[in-house]
């Protein structure tokens, strides 16, 4: 075999090499699943929260922590959301894995998501309810709180999933610290 019959041959050699390896990408490309999480069904629920005491209350929702984990200097004031007296808040839309009736349905209220770890709840006397991702939870007795409302703390009215505070909760709010 001659200098130039060797060239010709590594070269038909290699065109082929690089032929099959294209070929067994694309077949394995195309032969993967796609992430199943973009798949996943969502449910989608309207929410409220409902406040049946004879005082307007204040939920504040903020963030104490930063984005590693290290706490604030100072918390960040995320959102608010005023419920007045007797009366219910805007309807909200939420979208979750999980249906109700299955076990783990759960969600966070929707003016927290992703962004809040602490929620304070005041009524107008300065009394209240306080809950963290962090356990340091104050909050409404036998009850899931807004970072993480159960199914079995909300009701459905007019298809609605309403989550209530009462007069009762009122009564026994806590003394929040200045």
């Amino acid at each position: 075999m001659t200098f130039n019959q060797s060239n010709i041959m590594r070269t038909q050699l290699l065109t082929m090499f690089k032929f099959v390896t294209i070929l067994s990408l694309l077949f394995f490309m195309s032969s993967c699943d796609p992430d199943d999480r973009m798949n996943t069904e969502q449910y989608i629920y309207n929410v409220s929260l409902e406040n049946t005491s004879q005082e307007s209350l204040t939920i504040i929702g903020y963030k104490t922590k930063d984005h590693l984990g290290n706490t604030l200097v100072s918390p960040e004031l995320i959102n608010t959301i005023i419920v007045q007296a007797n009366s219910i808040s805007k309807i909200e839309t939420i979208k979750v894995p999980k249906p109700l009736g299955d076990s783990a349905f759960g969600f966070t209220y929707p003016n927290f998501v992703n962004m809040v770890d602490s929620i304070t709840l005041k009524f107008t006397n300065g009394r209240g309810y306080y809950s963290s991702l962090n356990n340091n939870n104050f909050w409404l007795e036998n009850r899931s709180d807004l970072l993480n409302i159960k199914e079995k703390d909300v009701m459905q009215k007019n298809g609605v999933l309403i989550y209530t505070i009462t007069q009762n909760d009122y009564e026994n709010a806590n003394v929040l610290p200045q």
